[in-house]
């Protein structure tokens, strides 16, 4: 895991696992006063979907918040700035498996950008089990042109390259379901580097 650098040049560690984010002002829920938010590991189930088109928005992160602590949003709409700054920044940095995904830019143009031959292999640093049996890697076969026939190059959302994985792999939706961590980062790695490379090839010099 590397550091996230945001905008303003501050740095955050990653984080990994289950979090606790206490709030300094408690949540009046019914009869009920919610002090603590527990949130669940992030898993590739919580980017099914998600577009980030528009950047992570608050509305982006409050979702995944929702999901990752099970609150509505009538509930999370009552956290005070504090609580929810402190509740963003825990999001953003369990997300790090997103924010570190390769890019071109000035400093890493796409040309000098590495693509894995295929078949790829990615080894699972936790395995997963489905019944009875025991996956304990992922094999990526290559891009085909039916893969590719809908997408938009200028902009793939991050919940797009989820069931993708399921399609290059051939894993069960409820395996990729459970990836995490480096795990997930990995997997999600080698499919945004496949497709990194069919826009360079259309790109052009």
């Amino acid at each position: 895991m590397t550091e996230i650098v945001y905008g303003d040049g501050t740095v955050s560690e990653p984080l990994s696992g289950p979090q606790e984010v206490p709030l300094q002002h408690g949540i009046e829920w019914g009869k009920t006063t919610i002090k603590l938010l527990e949130l669940q590991p992030l898993k590739a189930k919580h980017l099914r979907g998600l577009d980030g088109s528009q950047g992570m928005t608050t509305d982006l992160l409050l979702g995944i918040a929702g999901q990752l602590s099970q609150q509505t949003d009538r509930a999370l709409d009552l956290l005070s700035m504090p609580d929810l700054s402190k509740l963003l920044n825990t999001v953003v940095r369990m997300l790090w498996p997103v924010g570190n995904l390769p890019k071109p830019t000035l400093d890493n143009p796409l040309h000098d950008i590495a693509i894995p031959e295929t078949p790829h292999i990615v080894t699972l640093e936790h395995e997963i089990r489905k019944g009875d049996d025991v996956v304990t890697k992922l094999e990526f076969r290559a891009l085909r042109t039916g893969d590719v026939r809908k997408i938009n190059l200028d902009h793939i959302p991050i919940g797009t390259l989820i069931p993708m994985i399921e399609k290059l792999t051939g894993a069960h939706r409820r395996v990729i379901d459970e990836l995490e961590g480096v795990d997930l980062y990995l997997a999600l790695e080698a499919i945004t580097l496949f497709f990194l490379d069919f826009h360079r090839a259309t790109s052009g010099p």
